[in-house]
């Protein structure tokens, strides 16, 4: 059984992995540069082993590229504007489905003359499988990248006698303005 996500303590549909594969692909660079495994779990704060072997999946399903050796690691396959949400968790999870029927109905009942309940959790599955494909990895990275930036002000708020410009470390790239 796949560790289950949870947000505000709700459980969300989709892996624990499919959580930490989104969280690396909003870090990856899109200029066609390698990271590793290890430099994106220490950057995220992740567990190594479990993030190489999530990386190694979307690389199979090929949402990465990967090449061994030194100079190796992982990339993008695809522009980032081109991968969706959906598309990573349909590498590592596969398709959202229901769990069985809530109010203790056998599969054939629920199937044929399915409840209330049946009927509001399919609709809410189909509206969320529809959203997850309307957001991409670049979006993923703008939101990263942005959140970058309001940290290192708010560092630089509480530590103002800091001479360097330290938000200039983290310009947002004029490709990212404004692009979908």
């Amino acid at each position: 059984m796949k560790q289950v996500a949870t947000t505000l303590g709700i459980p969300v549909p989709f892996s624990v992995g499919s959580g930490y594969a989104l969280q690396a692909l909003a870090v990856m660079p899109e200029d066609g540069s390698y990271s590793t495994s290890n430099g994106l779990a220490d950057l995220l704060h992740l567990p190594a082993p479990f993030l190489a072997k999530v990386l190694k999946v979307l690389a199979q399903g090929g949402i990465l590229q990967s090449v061994r050796g030194p100079r190796g690691g992982f990339r993008l396959a695809r522009p980032a504007h081109c991968v969706t949400v959906r598309d990573v968790l349909d590498a590592l999870d596969g398709e959202m489905t229901l769990p069985g029927c809530q109010m203790g109905s056998t599969r054939r009942d629920c199937s044929d003359n399915p409840c209330v309940l049946h009927r509001a959790l399919e609709d809410l599955r189909t509206y969320m499988d529809a959203s997850l494909f309307q957001i991409t990895i670049r979006d993923l990275q703008i939101q990263h990248l942005c959140r970058q930036r309001e940290l290192v002000k708010a560092q630089r708020r509480l530590n103002p006698q800091d001479s360097g410009n330290i938000t200039a470390l983290l310009p947002l790239p004029p490709r990212f303005v404004g692009e979908k």
